[in-house]
């Protein structure tokens, strides 16, 4: 039993060390393209986010009531 597991260990290390194969394509180039991705859409939210957070008032408190007019505009005259 000692001796298959050892076996099967030097396989695996061997595996460890056979250069990889050349000609296929691995995952830097998809790696890169969803990071890219990743990034573009990161800074189309946080702009879209940025003039949302632009639009809100500094406070929630209750508004100040709206000033009246000084003068009251005069009724018509009857005659």
């Amino acid at each position: 039993m000692r001796s298959q597991l050892l076996a099967a260990e030097g396989a695996w290390v061997r595996l460890a060390e056979e250069p990889a194969k050349t000609g296929s394509i691995g995952p830097g180039l998809t790696a890169f393209a969803v990071v890219a991705l990743l990034v573009v859409a990161t800074v189309l939210l946080a702009r879209s986010m940025l003039k949302h957070v632009n639009r809100v008032p500094p406070s929630f408190d209750d508004p100040p009531p709206a000033e009246e007019p000084e003068t009251e505009p005069e009724p018509p005259s009857a005659g």
